[in-house]
């Protein structure tokens, strides 16, 4: 016969009798002293609500840890929802940083509170980053465990044998990975001993976005992006992955999927950001990395409604200050291979050539410019226009102007006009003296053109950023700006 201890007190209660302090259920800590005890490995977490002077309200969440009053981590945003929250989750615990219990304040009226144990049972889908359980592992490739000591090559994976090598060692777990096709054979034998559990994975690097459906066709290839690990069920054989965001420790080692295992992502784990896109080609010496591709890449991942207008306008400001680039980039090589003593028809020719580029290089980056310091007028972004760049516009826009109307100022006419200073477009012994591009009074030094171009590309890439966002938010374009010579 069996019986609870609770069931016997009760009995013993209504015969009148004490029950048994040896099968009292033993008095459980209060509230207080748990968080006293607890406080070096407890954070807490919040969510508060801002409004801001202009009336707008924010949603901040933060998490503290108890011990030292630490704020281990915090964001902001306007639009709270699940998926951001769990994200924020991952954001603060990365690696092996991770609290024993993570509790919440809820209202008063409720009588419970959630917490998230890295001991105890774990709700579904709530584990921290790195609670992770290498039994379940071992126990899902048991049969990879050898009874004495063995030298490992290789592997059985879909009906063949693949050559496998030693990716790490995390206490009794192997981890090890097919060799990649351009490695050299390893020198070290893997050598397994009786209790050691083998897991062989499959290394993944990066997510690739691609716009063709065919595995293996390159002609779609959009951009690939960094991954990480978020999680591991073993019981259910499934790994969370996410992508790496910009300015995050880059890992030691790629995300370690083992065979047999379902790769998931949650909501909000593919985040694309434009720096990703913006670090597929490398700069030149100059700093100086194409825009075009970068603009359209980022325009057409999860483009936003009624967002054609403005990508089509962003991709042409994008493309005038790349070929403005070039341009530049010509004339300076020119430049440094001039030789003023060459024969008269040689250094004549060399001076048109350079002359020529100049022209359309000038044209370019006025254009560009003059795209750049208008986008506001398509679409509301919080994004100004470098000081830097805004100062020159002027100035570029006297040179664009002559250039572009060369016939007038070749009749020594501004605009039809008679100008004394129209045929200063003509004198071109300053840029070969003292490296400037000179007309009217005004100067632009070839020096100073690399910084120009630098600040006016930065600008373009996070407005673009910022333009899309504003017309995925609602905001349509429409050009509100007249046509100016």
């Amino acid at each position: 016969m069996s019986s609870s201890s609770s069931a016997l007190s009760s009995a013993l209660a209504r015969s009148g009798a004490k029950g048994d302090p040896a099968i009292r259920p033993p008095p459980s800590q209060s509230w207080r002293t748990f968080l006293t005890n607890h406080a070096e490995v407890i954070w807490a977490a919040d969510l508060l609500v801002v409004q801001t002077l202009t009336f707008k309200t924010l949603y901040v969440l933060f998490f503290i840890s108890h011990g030292r009053r630490q704020v281990v981590h915090f964001e902001v945003t306007a639009h709270p929802t699940a998926a951001w929250v769990w994200r924020q989750l991952i954001e603060a615990t990365p690696w092996d940083r991770k609290p024993r219990h993570l509790i919440q304040d809820l209202p008063r009226e409720t009588t419970s509170f959630y917490f998230y144990s890295a001991d105890g049972p774990r709700p579904s889908g709530s584990c921290l980053t790195s609670c992770m359980d290498d039994e379940g592992l071992l126990e899902n490739f048991s049969h990879l465990s050898p009874s004495a000591p063995t030298v490992l090559t290789h592997l059985e994976h879909d009906g063949g044998q693949v050559r496998v090598v030693l990716d790490g060692r995390a206490g009794r777990i192997l981890w090890v990975r097919p060799l990649d096709a351009d490695e050299p054979e390893s020198s070290e034998p893997i050598t397994v001993q009786p209790g050691d559990g083998v897991v062989p994975f499959t290394p993944l690097h990066s997510m690739s976005i691609n716009t063709s459906p065919t595995v293996g066709d390159t002609t779609g290839f959009m951009l690939a992006i960094p991954l990480v690990e978020v999680r591991r069920d073993d019981a259910q054989r499934q790994i969370w992955i996410r992508t790496r965001r910009i300015g995050e420790p880059e890992p030691t080692s790629r995300v370690r999927a083992p065979w047999g295992y379902t790769v998931k992502l949650d909501a909000g784990a593919l985040v694309v950001e434009i720096e990703w896109i913006d670090r597929m080609f490398p700069p030149d010496e100059d700093g100086y990395a194409p825009l075009t591709n970068t603009i359209w890449t980022w325009m057409n991942i999860g483009p936003a409604p009624d967002s054609d207008t403005l990508t089509r306008y962003l991709l042409a400001a994008a493309r005038r200050l790349d070929a403005a680039h070039r341009q530049f980039q010509r004339v300076r090589e020119r430049l440094d291979d001039f030789d003023p003593s060459a024969p008269g028809p040689h250094a004549r020719l060399a001076v048109f050539e350079i002359v020529g580029d100049i022209e359309t290089a000038v044209v370019a980056l006025s254009r560009a410019i003059d795209m750049a310091a208008k986008l506001g007028t398509l679409v509301p972004i919080s994004t100004s226009l470098p000081a830097s760049v805004a100062t020159e516009a002027v100035l570029l826009t006297e040179l664009r102007n002559a250039y572009e109307h060369i016939e007038d100022r070749a009749q020594g006419q501004v605009r039809s006009k008679p100008d004394p200073q129209a045929l200063t477009i003509f004198d071109w012994s300053s840029l070969f003296q003292d490296g400037a591009i000179t007309y009217a009074g005004y100067s632009l030094r070839l020096s100073d053109v690399p910084g120009l171009i630098l600040d006016t590309r930065t600008f373009l890439k996070n407005a673009a950023a910022a333009a899309k966002e504003a017309v995925a938010l609602g905001a349509t374009p429409s050009p509100t700006w007249a046509t100016l010579d």
